[in-house]
């Protein structure tokens, strides 16, 4: 169904960032993906810094068209989650789509995020660049495989 890892930077100045890394497979059921998600961002304090990147296989330019992929952004926009990426990061002969991303919740922060141009893959790598000030190092908090 979904794998995910999730670990908590503790920073010198700042909130504490949480970086989880997701990969829901093509074809798994988005409801039950939304809920683990529910489950995995409720155990985390609001009051971090949230990055949420990975491959979802859910196309968010489809967000009004497709009831899943709806309720999925609802679930992302309930923990004050926001899309990074706005091009489309899957490109085939046949198909273009923005399945992968990196979602937060700190619009302020300056931050540089995209894609990387290449052909090693039909999915483009999804960038982020934050200068961070580590203070005591990371802890795993999230480590989920479901298949």
């Amino acid at each position: 169904m979904f794998e995910c890892v999730t670990v908590e930077l503790n920073m010198r100045k700042m909130k504490n960032v949480i970086v989880s890394c997701m990969y829901r497979t093509p074809g798994a059921n988005v409801g039950a993906f939304c809920e683990s998600l529910d489950n995995i961002l409720s155990d985390i304090k609001s009051k971090k810094t949230m990055y949420i990147c990975g491959d979802f296989n859910i196309d968010i330019l489809k967000h009004n068209t497709h009831n899943y992929t709806r309720t999925f952004l609802d679930y992302m926009y309930c923990f004050g989650l926001y899309p990074l990426i706005t091009k489309r990061s899957r490109i085939t002969d046949i198909t273009a789509t923005l399945i992968n991303n990196i979602f937060t919740n700190e619009l302020q922060f300056q931050v540089n995020s995209g894609l990387l141009i290449t052909d090693i893959s039909d999915h483009l790598p999804i960038l982020l660049f934050a200068v961070i000030n580590l203070y005591a190092g990371v802890q795993l908090l999230h480590s989920i495989e479901e298949l």
